[in-house]
């Protein structure tokens, strides 16, 4: 009798960590997972950050677009 409760408090403590491992877990984390960019959202972000003139990011693009 005095078992019982002890077990399952200890389920319960199982549950728990197996949720919490799920959830931080980059599979379990789907709202917040980051997708890898594409080479052109690349182009445009260093474009946009002035890491390239105009005439650079347009002739990346055409090579992209290739």
């Amino acid at each position: 009798m005095f078992f019982m409760p002890i077990i399952w408090i200890v389920v319960l403590i199982a549950i728990v960590g197996f949720v919490g491992q799920f959830f931080s877990s980059p599979l379990g984390n789907w709202p917040n997972t980051r997708h890898s960019e594409t080479p052109l959202e690349i182009l445009k972000r260093r474009y946009a950050n002035g890491e390239i003139s105009h005439t650079e990011f347009e002739e990346m693009k055409r090579e992209l677009s290739n």
